[in-house]
């Protein structure tokens, strides 16, 4: 369901989420929403060293990618 104007602005309860393990501390996860065509999927890669990766697949946009660091937040 659309909540806003940018394609990557929306809400779903209706979405396949698939995990894989690609390696020892290497996951991958894939989200594909069921009820909202402008995103076909988001793959997420979380690797060991704490990096972590984004892939949006879009219909009409080009694919977005965030890269970043994950971290335990402190108290």
């Amino acid at each position: 369901m659309l909540s806003g104007k940018r394609p990557l602005d929306f809400t779903t309860a209706d979405f396949r989420l698939d995990k894989e393990e690609k390696k020892e501390g290497e996951w991958r996860l894939l989200l594909k929403p069921n009820d909202y065509r402008e995103v076909q999927n988001i793959t997420m890669n979380f690797y060991a060293n704490g990096r972590a990766s984004i892939d949006v697949l879009l219909t009409n946009h080009s694919p977005i990618s965030f890269r970043g660091t994950i971290s335990l937040k402190q108290n």
